[in-house]
């Protein structure tokens, strides 16, 4: 009765130790099942050529040196596999995965920095373009006697910027070399106007000549009113007195062409005066001082 007891008692251990055995293997076909989806989706980060394209391009260095952190990881996480010793093989590939992840991140920050250095480096070359050509067009052009010096070293400081952002790896040094160009154009601007009222004033023959005179340097000055908005970015309640300085101008505008109708010459002289200073308000409120007469 004994002995048949003693061999019941072994059968149920012998089934329980049977039963753990084919657990465990369940557990471990399991986990190495889920290993081996890790390493599938670890081996597709690593194939997409789009991907490591960015990565070794991004000049941040951390980027690649992530990447090759990665798949020596990734490298050794199929060895441990291969051996059989899954801990060692999740662990490398969790450490894997998530350094690979960093350095897509990094490389997709530094691409985004980059098309916003491109968006800005265009707006601010357009900006300094197109206040070279007012001064060009309205100032020289016109007879402004001034000191050329600073537009001279603005167009070399422009081309400069081009060459730099041609080369596609000193967008940032193109944007400041184009900010000190800036400074330049719209210190020279002010000079050529001061110079210009300075030299044409005594050459008037006539209050007529001279009211057409401040007529065009009114409208010069009007030219450079959005410019300054898109260059200097003055805040909104900046941009409210420049646009009551400008109301204020259009009204002793139309007072002026309206007295030089009648022949009025000396009382539009003044009223254009009046609607030159509401600009040169204008101006001072979204950053740009121009001389005053």
């Amino acid at each position: 009765m004994r002995i048949e007891s003693v061999r019941a008692f072994g059968a149920v251990l012998l089934a329980l130790a049977v039963a753990a055995a084919f657990e465990a293997a369940a557990q471990d076909d399991a986990r190495r099942t889920m290993i081996m989806r890790k390493l599938e989706f670890a081996g597709r980060v690593l194939n997409d050529a789009g991907a490591i394209s960015r990565i070794e391009a991004a000049p941040d260095a951390r980027a690649r040196k992530l990447l090759e952190r990665g798949a020596v990881l990734y490298a050794r996480a199929r060895a441990e596999l291969d051996a059989g010793r899954l801990d060692a093989a999740d662990r490398d590939l969790s450490e894997a995965l998530a350094a690979l992840g960093q350095a897509r991140r990094i490389a997709r920050d530094t691409e985004a920095q980059r098309a916003h250095e491109r968006a800005r480096y265009a707006q601010l070359l357009s900006s300094t373009e197109s206040l070279l050509e007012s001064y060009r067009r309205h100032l020289l052009g016109r007879g402004a006697l001034a000191d050329a010096s600073d537009f001279a070293l603005a167009a070399r400081l422009m081309q400069e910027a081009r060459d730099r952002a041609d080369a596609d790896t000193g967008l940032i040094e193109a944007l400041r070399t184009l900010e000190q160009a800036e400074q330049h154009l719209l210190r020279g601007i002010g000079h050529a106007l001061g110079a210009r009222t300075l030299a044409y004033a005594p050459r008037f023959a006539t209050t007529r000549e001279e009211f057409e005179f401040e007529l065009s340097r009114y409208r010069a000055l009007t030219e450079l009113v959005p410019l300054a908005i898109e260059q200097l970015r003055p805040p909104e309640q900046a941009r409210r007195r420049m646009q009551a300085g400008l109301e204020r101008a259009e009204s002793a505008r139309r007072a002026a062409l309206a007295q030089a109708e009648l022949g009025l010459h000396r009382a539009a002289l003044a009223a254009v005066r009046e609607a030159i200073d509401g600009v040169q308000q204008a101006l001072s409120a979204g950053g740009l001082v121009t001389p005053t007469r």
